[in-house]
């Protein structure tokens, strides 16, 4: 090639000129760059395309300047050649690719590193109307960076193969091969797989609505937005994939297997009859079994299997100088046929040991194909050496569902066995296996450990964080329910006396373990060990004894219940949180125990103080508390029966009504000459009628001891049972008569919300209003906001307030809210305004005070009351000569033809 392409104006039989250059480019033999840069000045059309991509393909720096002066070429092919090379210089790529940056729309220039803002940048860019505007695609995966490819592959992805995006589409295939970039090519060759071409465009000529029968290859030459990705050119460029692939490995390139990797990948996960066409290139060249489809459609298969250990991928010479790619190959990831390959490729192979890592093993050992788990096997057996143990690689052979690696990894660990007792964590590990027979092998193993120093404790804080940390079953098949069940074996047979001794608080997280059946291992560690129930804390007996989990809680009663009743009695604040229990079981279980040790008083006083909390709780469910309460009433009657008054009151005040029904039994011990008076009127107004009842009683009879307070006569009066309220009445009528009445008290009487309480503070009012407090009574009672106590002031002002202008002034807010209201309050409203009109009539300086209040009224948006408030306005304009700001006199307007009595 270097022969021909220095001699200008030569080429072999068979061979153009262009070919050469295109060959060269191939090659990328840079001791021709001399030559191409000589080309240059006789290239023409094709020839100077297919130089500009030799070019670019060798990229040397002695060819910058041709490059430069073809990236300035008329067209486009050669331009974008040109960059993609000068882009592949060191020393000419910053200067091209900040020309490249500036030529972008501004919005995704500013976002080249950021992938995700680049993307919606992108997504709205080719959104928009134009032609060109897809041709931004072309820009990118020239720069591209790791930022631009994020954004630009799954744009790729997803980016229609028609005009007018495709065009786009295959300059950025074109890119690709020129670079040899896998992964680009392989999403282009599996879009091309996948994606059917343009109906109708089989043959060279298409009918059209608007031209008739067209040529569609004159009309894509023309610039048509019609045509494109037609089924001509999808079998192009499918066919262009396969003899890429075919081209790179014949020349023994090593992009050869980056390519392949990449369409391996790609077409991952695409499923059909069987491996599309390139996978089948690239995997199946050399099968016995497979063969290309005639009509270049996915590979198909003979009825029978490939003979052992054939090699059936094409070039296997450059996939041997990439173990790299095999072991990715067999690992998954890249086609279920690619894992066979990479696998077959491996096994022989003498440097095995040194290819694969333990992590990498233990991939294949889990693997889904008997290639792989022989493969893992293989490795396995280079990389085991009994004079430097792996743990790791054992570890992943004794959990393989492989039974060949298991027994070997049992043999292996038999050949280290004083290795693997010295470690407590790998055996435990074993132990927990998910493989039945190596949990039942390393069980053998538990005993000579034990004789380790200090390898039992650590084997034991192993296990027990183990079962601690293991989630709850989400599948009725638990595979972890095996494991549970060995692991309480061992604990209960080869470490029963360690447990025995282990540190309690250790044990106490099983019992808020994920998992039930690991809460009750821990239940019956606690149960076994030496620590006596009886010096246990008492948290830690109530928890265990209250457990939400039935198993664990009937573990904890059985220990509990075996206690003497001395010592039960010293654990009362466990039996009172067991009887307190909000599941059921536990309250009658715990109930018999509890009720025998009340017999004896001290206990019974000790126990009612934390009943008697809980009655008075709020937090307690109110069923509980009534059971409790029953409880009490039961077999605490003789503590009840000694309650002092302040208990008794303190139960009859508390909040739920266990409490209340209990202290009312007690009533009737209370004498009223020990109660305050405070304490009486509240019982008085108690919700128990038995209660409220005697209260009552008390009250009538000392009458006097309960009027000599307004407070408590007033609460009385206003209290929330309407017994109650009859009988303050009563005592404030017959025991205080109305020289004693104090405004005050008639003034709060009339605030209560209720109706009945204020009609009784209207009737006791006219009798002080005839005594000097009349005055006082009215400016306290014109600020209640009901409507009849606003209308009962009303008509009190005649008699009190006419003919008092300070009393008039005092009285401001009251006119303000009666005449504000709206809809309401006619008759207040009435009275305010006679009030109000005649004593501004008769007093000038009290006809300006007003004059504010009326103006505000005849804003009303009642036509009554803004009627008489302008009346009284012009009034005090008529009389006192006093202006109002919102009336204005409007001179009568004379009309001709209209006598003045129309």
């Amino acid at each position: 090639l270097l022969a021909h392409v220095q001699r200008p104006g030569f080429a072999p039989p068979g061979r153009t000129r262009t070919r050469i250059i295109q060959r060269v480019g191939e090659l990328r033999l840079r001791a021709a760059t001399p030559a191409l840069v000589a080309e240059l000045g006789v290239a023409q059309g094709l020839h100077r395309i297919v130089l500009a991509w030799s070019m670019a393909r060798v990229a040397s720096p002695e060819c910058a300047g041709a490059l430069h002066r073809l990236a300035a070429d008329s067209s486009e092919p050669v331009r974008r050649f040109a960059t993609a090379g000068l882009l592949a210089i060191p020393s000419e790529a910053p200067a091209v690719r900040a020309a490249l940056i500036d030529d972008l729309p501004g919005g995704i220039a500013r976002r080249l590193d950021e992938p995700a803002a680049l993307a919606a940048a992108l997504e709205a860019w080719l959104a928009g109307d134009g032609a060109e505007r897809p041709l931004v695609l072309v820009s990118l995966a020239l720069l591209d960076t790791p930022p631009i490819r994020a954004a630009l592959v799954p744009c790729l992805e997803r980016l229609p193969l028609r005009p007018p995006t495709w065009r786009a589409v295959r300059r950025i295939h074109k890119l690709a091969e020129l670079r040899d970039d896998g992964v680009l090519v392989g999403l282009l060759a599996r879009r091309f797989e996948t994606t059917r071409g343009q109906p109708g465009t089989a043959w060279k000529r298409a009918w059209t609505r608007e031209s008739g029968m067209v040529t569609i290859v004159d009309q894509i030459r023309g610039g048509s937005d019609r045509w494109g990705y037609t089924i001509p050119t999808r079998a192009w460029f499918r066919a262009r994939v396969v003899r890429l692939l075919r081209r790179r490995g014949e020349d023994a390139s090593p992009a050869y297997v980056e390519l392949a990797m990449g369409v391996l990948a790609a077409f991952d996960g695409v499923r059909g009859a069987g491996p599309a066409r390139p996978v089948g290139h690239i995997l199946l060249a050399h099968s016995q079994v497979w063969f290309p489809s005639l009509r270049r459609g996915p590979w198909s298969r003979l009825p029978r299997r490939e003979a052992p250990g054939v090699r059936t991928e094409a070039f296997p010479e450059l996939w041997d100088a990439r173990p790299d790619a095999l072991i990715a190959l067999s690992l998954g990831g890249y086609t279920p046929e690619g894992v066979t390959v990479g696998c077959r490729a491996l096994a022989d192979r003498p440097d095995l040991g040194t290819l694969l890592s333990v992590a990498q093993v233990v991939r294949l050992l889990a693997g889904g194909s008997d290639d792989q788990r022989e493969l893992g096997l293989r490795g396995a057996r280079a990389l085991w050496s009994p004079q430097a143990p792996r743990l790791e690689l054992l570890a992943a052979l004794a959990h393989s569902t492989d039974p060949v690696a298991r027994a070997l990894a049992h043999g292996w660990i038999r050949a280290v066995t004083a290795v693997v007792l010295a470690a407590p964590a790998f055996l435990a590990e074993l132990l927990v296996s998910p493989q039945a027979d190596t949990r039942a092998f390393s069980r053998s193993l538990v005993g000579p450990a034990r004789s380790v120093p200090s390898v039992e404790a650590q084997l034991v804080t192993a296990l027990l964080d183990h079962l601690v940390t293991l989630p709850a079953p989400t599948a009725p098949d638990d595979p972890q329910a095996a494991v549970v069940a060995d692991v309480r074996e061992v604990v209960a047979s080869e470490l029963a006396d360690v447990l025995r001794l282990w540190p309690f608080d250790a044990l106490l997280p099983l019992l808020d373990a994920p998992r039930a059946d690991v809460r009750l291992v821990g239940a019956h560690l606690l149960a076994a060990h030496q620590q006596p129930p009886e010096a246990l804390p008492d948290a830690v007996l109530a928890r265990w004894t209250t457990h939400p989990d039935p198993a664990v809680r009937a573990v904890g009663i059985s220990v509990f219940g075996r206690l003497p009743d001395a010592v039960l009695s010293a654990h009362l604040p466990v039996l009172v949180a067991m009887l307190s229990s909000p599941v059921p079981e536990v309250r009658q279980a715990i109930a018999p125990t509890v009720a025998r040790l009340s017999t004896e008083p001290g206990f019974a006083a000790a126990l009612w103080e934390l009943l008697g909390a809980l009655l008075r709780h709020t937090d307690v469910d109110e069923s509980l508390q009534a059971e409790l309460a029953d409880f009490a009433a039961a077999h605490l009657a003789g503590v009840l029966a000694a309650l002092p008054v302040d208990g008794v009151f303190a139960l009859l005040q508390a909040s739920g009504g266990a409490a209340q029904t209990l202290g009312a039994t007690q009533v009737h011990r209370l004498r009223p000459a020990a109660l305050s008076v405070e304490q009486v009127v509240a019982l008085a107004d108690h919700d128990m009628q038995a209660v409220r009842g005697a209260a009552q009683a008390w009250v009538v009879a000392q009458p006097e001891r309960y009027c000599a307070h307004d407070r408590h006569l007033l609460r009385l009066v206003d209290a929330a049972w309407p017994d109650t309220r009859r009988l303050g009445a009563e005592l404030l009528r017959t025991h205080r008569p109305p020289d004693r009445l104090d405004p005050a008290l008639l003034v709060a009487i009339c605030d209560s919300p209720r109706r009945e309480v204020q009609a009784l503070g209207r009737q006791l009012i006219p009798e002080l209003f005839q005594r000097d407090h009349g005055p006082l009574l009215l400016a306290r009672l014109a600020e209640h906001p009901a409507v009849e106590m606003q209308r009962f002031v009303s008509g009190l002002l005649a008699g009190h307030a006419a003919g008092h202008p300070d009393r008039i002034r005092a009285l401001a807010p009251y006119f303000a809210a009666v005449l504000g209201g709206v809809a309401r309050g006619g008759v207040a409203k009435t009275r305010v305004f006679d009030l109000l009109g005649a004593e501004v009539e008769r007093d000038a300086e009290l006809a300006a005070w007003a004059l504010p209040l009326l103006e505000r009224a005849s804003g009303s948006i009642s036509v009554q009351d803004r009627a008489r408030a302008i009346a009284l306005l012009a009034r005090i304009r008529r009389v006192h000569g006093v202006e109002s700001g919102v009336l204005h006199a409007v001179p009568v307007e004379a009309r001709a033809g209209v006598s003045r009595g129309a």
